[in-house]
């Protein structure tokens, strides 16, 4: 009776060692830890597989940006330089390749910084309660930054600027007339 007591309380306590020993958090890769808001981190309850921050370590940065449908052809054909701002430093201008692209057009977005609800200008399903539908078919791109812009910018919007050539002002009319031709008829 006794010996089957021990048994059991030892197996108790290993059982809470284990536990206690989970919480400790621990990153299974070196590098910088980015937590949005460190202030609200202490004695705050945190539930298993939930995102408390980014460790950064050497990275090649990626925005992953969307274009409306009307913008995609002059993004795919005359885009001939990318700039990025962040929202920590407006200021500074960060050029950016264009490297990838989504073959296909989608309403989900990225993230829901994109969308109105977060600061962005993409109208939003009212349907979709995570706010990461767009209302309208978007085409997504990802940037690649160079090496050495600092990551505290993951998980927020960024400001794009697509560079093209100039054009004179009746192709310019021209292309806006044929793009809302096209929307009336969902083209």
């Amino acid at each position: 009776q006794l010996e089957e007591d021990m048994r059991r309380e030892q197996a108790a306590l290993d059982r809470l060692l284990d536990e206690a020993a989970q919480l400790s958090l621990r990153a299974s890769a070196g590098g910088t830890l980015l937590i949005e808001k460190p202030q609200d981190m202490p004695g705050r309850f945190v539930k298993k597989g939930e995102v408390l921050g980014y460790v950064v370590g050497e990275y090649t940065p990626l925005v992953r940006v969307v274009v409306s449908q009307s913008q995609v052809d002059l993004v795919r054909a005359a885009t001939r330089g990318v700039e990025i701002r962040m929202p920590q430093d407006i200021a500074t201008v960060h050029a950016a390749q264009l490297v990838r692209e989504v073959p296909k057009a989608g309403k989900e977005l990225p993230s829901p910084a994109l969308g109105q609800a977060g600061g962005g200008v993409i109208a939003m399903d009212p349907r979709n309660d995570k706010g990461t539908t767009a209302l309208e078919s978007v085409f997504e791109f990802e940037l690649q930054l160079p090496r050495g812009v600092p990551a505290d910018f993951i998980g927020s919007r960024v400001h794009v600027r697509f560079a093209h050539p100039s054009e004179p002002v009746g192709v310019r009319i021209w292309q806006s007339i044929r793009r809302l031709f096209l929307s009336q008829f969902h083209v």
